[in-house]
């Protein structure tokens, strides 16, 4: 009987050991269709079976692609040359980097009383690459003034900075260490205005054109040294001519005459000039500090002397900075100021002019000038989260906003004095903001109502301002 029991045993593991089922009562049941886990795959269970089924459903899938399959719609004899050009680009490209020439139809484009509406444009030709030389040049044509200005920039770079690390990898992108400058040419030069773009189309329109100008035939060289791409500083030297300007046309769009109010003359000179510039930047802060070193003559400027030094040496400065930065609740903190002063009583055109857009708002365009001048302005935009929640495109982008901002100047006593030797202008205000995008430039509309305070004439008023500023 135990003979009998193992025997059953031993048959049972063989079975199950090739795939078969025992058969109970000494029959055995057939192979099942199905195999099991552990069964051996049979030859004709494989991929190619499978994918010559596939390919019997839809045939030209499985065909090689021709270039007439993709239809480029060229012939042969032009994508025979279309492998021709782009073999010949190749070759360039191995000998050397090509030249590429760009082209700004509309980059001059600009309108005044001076020379009315100035069409032009500039072309760069430059080389691809950190350490690759370009020039540019400037032409464009004043209708009233009937006459051209340009205007050429070209720079060479000498010396490219690559850090690597220890194992030669670049751990910053390379950029320009040691450059060759120089720029040059005849142009038109504002003062006594405010900083709105020279494209700026309220004066063709509106006739709203607060600045001055004159011609300036001039020309400079120098060097650009940068340790670190935060860190630039320039040296050069240069001359040039100063000529004053009239007014040539009082047109505008809606024939408002305040554009044909005349123009501030300047009594011409000559210069020979050195200068030192510094740039630095630091995340959120920029700082420029800037010192210029002119020698000048000319008959006019004789009339400028107000003690017995005859050389008319003039050192003019100018030092300036922003801070912009957002703390983690989302409100923006804006920083900017500006100092800049002559050592002695200035041309025209060298004076330092308050207000308007860019400077201090509140106050017009040219209204406080000086031989020396200083200004700031804090703004705090605050961050309001269901305001920017509420899906209406003019309120998106709208921020409460606070302001603080002041300015001071004074002039040296002389013939071109313009007044009280200091003038002073203070202005507290709070409001609204929202940014938008004028001319290809961001901007912000700002409607804010404010309590400020002047020196000359003396005043204390509180305003509701509506501005636009950068």
């Amino acid at each position: 009987m135990r003979r009998g029991v193992w025997l059953v045993l031993v048959a049972t593991a063989l079975a199950l050991a090739w795939g078969q089922r025992p058969a109970w009562g000494g029959a055995a049941e057939a192979d099942s269709t199905v195999a099991g886990p552990q069964a051996a795959i049979s030859d004709s269970v494989s991929v190619d079976p499978v994918d010559a089924f596939w390919r019997t459903l839809d045939p030209p899938w499985y065909e090689p692609l021709t270039v007439r399959d993709l239809d480029f719609g060229l012939s042969d004899a032009g994508l025979d040359s279309l492998v021709g050009e782009g073999d010949h680009v190749i070759a360039r490209m191995i000998a050397g980097r090509p030249w590429q020439i760009k082209t700004k139809p509309l980059e001059r484009f600009r309108y005044n009383r001076v020379e009315g509406l100035v069409l032009g444009g500039e072309v760069t030709l430059a080389r691809a690459g950190v350490r690759q030389p370009s020039l540019t040049s400037g032409l464009d044509y004043g209708f009233a003034w009937r006459r051209c200005t340009h205007e050429h920039r070209l720079d060479v770079p000498l010396l490219t900075a690559r850090p690597r690390d220890d194992e030669g990898f670049l751990v910053r992108e390379p950029w320009v260490r040691l450059a060759f400058e120089a720029e040059g040419g005849r142009t038109i030069e504002r003062f006594g205005g405010d900083r709105r773009p020279l494209n700026d189309l309220s004066a063709l329109i509106a006739g709203d054109d607060p600045s001055q100008y004159y011609e300036q035939e001039a020309w400079r060289v120098g060097g650009r040294y940068a340790p670190h791409p935060a860190l630039v500083v320039r040296v050069g030297a240069g001359s040039g001519v100063h000529r004053g300007l009239g007014a040539r046309t009082g047109w505008s769009l809606f024939g408002d005459r305040e554009l044909g109010r005349g123009n501030e003359g300047v009594p011409g000179l000559r210069r020979r000039s050195l200068f030192v510039e510094v740039g630095w930047r630091y995340k959120g802060l920029e700082v420029t500090a800037e010192r210029g070193w002119h020698r000048v003559t000319g008959a006019s400027v004789s009339e400028l002397v107000t003690d017995s030094d005859a050389a008319l040496w003039f050192a003019r400065t100018r030092l300036a900075g922003k801070w912009q930065t957002q703390d983690r609740h989302g409100n923006t903190w804006i920083v900017r100021g500006e100092w800049s002063g002559i050592d002695r009583q200035g041309v025209p055109e060298w004076r330092t002019s308050l207000g308007g857009y860019g400077l201090m708002r509140g106050l017009k365009a040219g209204s406080i000038k000086g031989d020396n001048a200083v200004w700031y302005c804090a703004e705090l935009r605050v961050n309001w989260d269901f305001i920017t929640k509420i899906e209406i495109p003019i309120l998106s982008s709208v921020q409460p906003m606070i302001l603080f901002s002041g300015c001071l100047a004074n002039s040296y006593l002389g013939r071109y004095h313009y007044g009280a030797t200091m003038k002073q202008y203070n202005l507290a205000a709070i409001g609204i903001t929202k940014s938008t995008l004028a001319f290809s430039q961001k901007n912000s509309i700002q409607l804010l109502i404010g309590y400020d305070v002047k020196s000359s004439p003396s005043s204390h008023n509180i305003r509701i301002i509506l501005t636009f500023e950068p």
